[in-house]
């Protein structure tokens, strides 16, 4: 005779707890068979352990398709690194109760391990936890749905989130605080960011339209201080190692197979540093083919430093694809303060022109206040913003064309400019205003830039002999708009604190440059309006 037990609730003690899980079978030989559908969830107690409840929920790999971890309020070790396996497997970790929830690490570790390691997960979510004092990220590789809500992230010493190949990712409302990324694993895609880091390298096939989310997020005194092999941002990419950038967020893609879709959100990022670019955050986009776009969104940049370049934010673009994938990043709303770096005190932007028409940066509406541009030598700075090409001595058609539009700059200091533009086309539309900086307010390097709207130089004070609010140098070329308004007041110098105009001597012409590279300014139109003040 064969006996058949219709679907129960089974209780199973294990090590103290009790586990309760959906069961079924139809088998008399094996009446007790769990089966692929079923649900578990572990309640940590005073019985409990938080490490027994996740041994657990790890050995069972994909036996379970839904295993939630309930942890009560309090402070809880997790005594090993642990493993997460399963291609079906969902994973919840939830803060319960009502009050906070410590994780501390509580043990040592080798160089390749994590604290935990999610591997081929169909969803991980955690929320309402706090992470401290762990020596590994955590790692998320290839999870196809990732959700982390109203968590923290403290004091770990080789970066907190190391989330890689992940379909769509949901980061919002947590904090990540004094964290630190000291290099000591030298692995591809891992950022050694102070905080988090995001990276994507060819995706699975079944990962269409991959997408990231940060929003309502605080970053605060993260440093990636590991020192880097690698100086450029072109030696980074080509050998996948990022070590010693981004302070508290790096986002790395060479991704060709599918267009990623990255906003940031309502985020504050305010006193990271990074010992080589990208003190806030380092974005690098590449691909064959795609078109990445990055938002950022109401973000407020304070305080961050970074060694050598993009002090609040760091962008490097790479596309070798056709001429209709372009990358692009645009800044919304945004303020950046007392932001600092040798190139871009507030944002550093450089583009490879290997391919892609229009591969650009848009900042809009955005405010730039006592952020700082060390010198050092000749090259492309901006206390403020630098936007810098690898390669100006080619005509090629698919030369990006940035855009800042209704900005504002106040009471920046760099010798190389607050805005500079070297060999990178650049549209001034609206109403932008330049007032009370210390060096040039707009430096132009070898590069057109596209005026039009309004344009307003007040109060600035030029510190050494050839600079001047706005500064025209290797053959740079300004083209005037109709209707443009350009106003020049109170602006205080050495001499030509007004314009500057400096043609440098070079055997190579810059052939983007339209009609004859010595002729500084060419008017679309008669309608133009041009007024200097006392000075």
């Amino acid at each position: 005779m064969q006996l058949r037990l219709q679907p129960q609730l089974l209780c199973v003690l294990v090590t103290l707890p009790f586990l309760c899980l959906n069961v079924s079978s139809s088998d008399g030989n094996h009446p007790l068979k769990r089966e692929a559908s079923d649900h578990l969830t572990l309640t940590v107690n005073s019985m409990t352990s938080l490490q027994q409840a996740i041994d657990i929920a790890s050995s069972l790999g994909n036996t379970a398709a839904y295993t939630k971890i309930q942890i009560p309020p309090g402070n809880h070790l997790l005594t090993a690194p642990t493993l997460f396996r399963g291609e079906i497997n969902e994973i919840e970790m939830t803060g319960a109760g009502g009050g906070e929830v410590r994780l501390l690490c509580n043990y040592s570790v080798g160089s390749n391990n994590y604290t935990w390691y999610f591997a081929g997960l169909q969803s991980v979510m955690l929320t309402g936890i706090g992470f401290e004092d762990c020596a590994r990220p955590l790692r998320l590789d290839t999870v196809a749905e990732v959700t982390i809500q109203d968590c923290s992230f403290r004091m770990f010493t080789e970066a907190a989130l190391d989330i890689f190949n992940c379909h769509h990712v949901l980061f919002n409302h947590s904090l990540l605080q004094d964290n630190s990324g000291t290099g000591i694993v030298n692995a591809s895609y891992r950022g050694n960011t102070g905080g988090v880091s995001f990276g994507y390298n060819t995706l699975p096939v079944n990962f269409s339209s991959p997408s990231l989310l940060v929003t309502d997020c605080v970053f605060r005194n993260n440093s990636a201080r590991a020192t880097s092999a690698f100086r450029t941002s072109s030696q980074a990419f080509f050998a996948q190692i990022f070590t010693g950038r981004g302070g508290s967020l790096a986002l790395f893609v060479n991704e060709s197979h599918y267009d990623l879709d990255v906003t940031i959100r309502n985020c504050i990022f305010t006193e990271n540093t990074a010992r080589s670019f990208g003190g806030g955050v380092y974005l690098l986009l590449g691909g064959f083919g795609t078109s990445h776009r990055v938002v950022v969104e109401r973000a407020r940049v304070i305080s961050n430093v970074a060694q050598l370049g993009g002090g609040g934010f760091q962008a490097s673009f790479f596309n070798n694809g056709p001429e209709d994938a372009p990358l692009m990043m645009r800044f919304d709303d945004c303020r950046f303060e007392n932001n600092s770096g040798i190139a871009g005190g507030g944002i550093f932007v450089f583009t490879s022109t290997d391919g892609g028409v229009g591969n650009l940066v848009q900042i809009r509406s955005t405010l730039f206040t006592g952020n700082r541009g060390y010198t050092g030598g000749p090259g492309d700075y901006g206390a403020a913003v630098a936007l810098s090409l690898l390669n100006p001595l080619v005509e090629r058609s698919n030369f990006p064309r940035h855009e800042i539009t209704d900005c504002e700059f106040h009471n920046n200091s760099g010798a190389n400019g607050v805005v500079s533009v070297g060999y990178s086309p650049t549209n001034f539309t609206g109403r932008n205003v330049f007032s009370g900086n210390k060096g040039t307010s707009l430096r132009v390097v070898g590069a057109i830039i596209y005026l039009s709207g309004e344009l307003h130089f007040t109060n600035n004070f030029a510190t050494s002999g050839d600079e001047s609010a706005l500064h025209m140098l290797s053959f740079a070329q300004a083209i005037l708009s109709r209707g443009l308004f350009v106003n020049f007041e109170g602006n205080s110098g050495r001499f030509g604190t007004s314009i500057t105009i400096e043609a440098t001597t070079t055997s190579t012409v810059y052939t983007q440059l339209a009609g004859t590279p010595s002729v500084p300014f060419f008017t679309k139109t008669s309608a133009l309006s041009l007024r200097t003040g006392p000075t």
